[in-house]
C-alpha cells in the first residue's frame, strides 16, 4: 500500500510547485497591470456619464453605484456639469432630500467621487486577498517540503528492504 502511494509523491510535489509558479505569475501580472486596470475603469466610468440621461441601464447603474457607495460622479460633483449643464445632480447624490426636492450643488450632497471610493475598496480587499494567498502559499511550500521528505524516507526504506537489509 505504501509503495503505491509513494509512486505519486513526485507527481504531487511537481503539481504543487507548478501551482506555486502559477500563483507567482498571477501575482506579478496583477501588480504590474494595476495601473492599467485603474485607467480602464476611470475611462469607462467617464464615458458612461454621457449616456446617463439617454440610457436607462446606465442611469440605473450609476444610481445604484452612487447610492451603495455614498459617492457622486466619477471624481466628484463637477462631473455632472457636462451631463445636466447646470448645478443639478442625480437625486441619489443627496441622500437627505425629500421626494419633491431637487438635488443640486447647494443642497447637502455626497462629495467624494465614485472612482476613489471603488479604488479604496479594491485596495483594502486586495490587502485581504494578498494575506490569504500568502497563507495558502506557505501551506503549499510546507506541503512540498513534507512530501519531499516523506518520499526521501520511503525511498531509503524501500532501498534498504530490496538490498536485503533487515530492520531491527
Amino acid at each position: 500500500m505504501l509503495t503505491r502511494i509513494a509512486i505519486f509523491f513526485p507527481q504531487f510535489a511537481l503539481l504543487l510547485i507548478a501551482l506555486l509558479v502559477l500563483e507567482a505569475v498571477v501575482g506579478v501580472v496583477s501588480y504590474v497591470m494595476r495601473t492599467e486596470v485603474e485607467q480602464f475603469l476611470h475611462e469607462k466610468l467617464n464615458a458612461s456619464l454621457s449616456s446617463y440621461t439617454t440610457n436607462q441601464q446606465t442611469q440605473d447603474g450609476w444610481n445604484i453605484l452612487q447610492h451603495d457607495f455614498s459617492c457622486c460622479g466619477v471624481n466628484g460633483t463637477q462631473d455632472w456639469d457636462s451631463v445636466f449643464h447646470n448645478a443639478t445632480l442625480p437625486a441619489v447624490c443627496c441622500p437627505d432630500i425629500s421626494v419633491d426636492e431637487v438635488c443640486n450643488k447647494s443642497t447637502r450632497h455626497s462629495t467624494e467621487g465614485c472612482f476613489e471610493t471603488i479604488k479604496g475598496i479594491l485596495t483594502s480587499r486586495g490587502i485581504i486577498l494578498t494575506s490569504v494567498v500568502s497563507a495558502v502559499v506557505m501551506i503549499q511550500v510546507s506541503a512540498v517540503l513534507i512530501w519531499s521528505q516523506l518520499s526521501r524516507q520511503l525511498h531509503f526504506k524501500q532501498r534498504g528492504r530490496f538490498a536485503g537489509v533487515r530492520k531491527k
